[in-house]
């Protein structure tokens, strides 16, 4: 069995790309190859890496026909984002004619120290008198309520900027996006997710951050439980402070690949879940995000 599944792989490497010129062929003959690879890997008839260029064959010819599911274009000033958009944190928004943005800095002061620090210097007697001051009416003080001042600010919201987009997006999708991603501390750490349900409880994360120890990742998450995929070094490809493509693949046979500006910067494979999905999440936990526009097919 395991030399006839060698010879017939072999033959089908050959022929396989001259008969993609009839596609309906090229449908059947994947289709026979698929119920030859999965009998080949229920019977332990083929080597690992025999599969695995099987698998690769089969994801190679087995492209679906995309449908554009999600398109957001918001460098045109005319185009309107779908209203189904939702965030939440600090200042995610959509600023048409340029991009969805959020600037999210982990460790800015507050509001209030910035008030402080924008007072004018006091003299020892005006602080003096200030002091005595604040005595004499401190009782009074203390039985009214706290009103703040219109022009003081409560603390800069602790936690990550959110944008959700409720999305039919199939288990096979494309997400395609020109971004603009710059460091706020040290670091920028944003993530674009997948899920099968607004619980968040099933579904994949594209994460990227940036630095020294900067990464690209794909993180599975199953209910509670986060594991890595997949995790790839960066480096300083956003330290040029331009828009670059990004582009992550999920194919039908679980192989996910990242690109960046059309070179590869992850490739690897995961089939955990067989449902499509239903939201679409950018999470920007620090740095200065701009997507400027956004497509995802499937």
């Amino acid at each position: 069995m395991r030399n006839r599944i060698s010879q017939v792989c072999s033959l089908l490497l050959i022929v396989l790309p001259f008969h993609a010129a009839a596609e309906q062929d090229q449908k059947t003959l994947i289709d026979e190859l698929k119920v030859v690879v999965e009998r080949a890997r229920a019977e332990r008839a083929a080597d690992r890496w025999l599969q695995r260029d099987l698998d690769d064959l089969i994801a190679r010819y087995d492209v679906p026909e995309l449908t554009v599911r999600v398109f957001e274009n918001f460098q045109d000033r005319r185009f309107a984002p779908s209203e189904g958009w939702r965030f939440s944190g600090p200042g995610m928004e959509v600023d048409r004619g340029y991009g969805l943005v959020s600037v999210v800095d982990p460790n800015a002061s507050s509001g209030r120290a910035a008030d402080a620090r924008s007072e004018p210097d006091l003299s020892r007697e005006e602080a003096v008198a200030g002091l005595l001051v604040n005595l004499l009416l401190q009782d009074k003080v203390r039985d009214e309520p706290d009103h703040r001042a219109d022009g003081q600010s409560e603390a800069v919201p602790k936690g990550p900027a959110v944008g959700m987009l409720p999305a039919d997006i199939p288990n096979a999708f494309l997400v395609e996006m020109e971004l603009t991603l710059e460091e706020t501390s040290e670091e920028a750490r944003v993530a674009f997710s997948v899920f099968q349900s607004e619980a968040e409880a099933y579904g994949y994360a594209l994460k990227l951050k940036t630095g020294p120890r900067g990464y690209v990742e794909i993180e599975r998450q199953r209910q509670q439980q986060r594991a890595i995929v997949d995790s790839r070094d960066l480096g300083e490809v956003f330290s040029d402070g331009q828009s670059h493509r990004l582009a992550w693949l999920h194919d039908g046979s679980g192989r996910i690949v990242v690109t960046l500006d059309d070179a590869v910067l992850l490739d690897a494979s995961d089939k955990a879940f067989r449902d499509d999905y239903r939201q679409f999440k950018i999470t920007n936990d620090s740095g200065n995000l701009a997507i400027h526009h956004l497509k995802i097919s499937g």
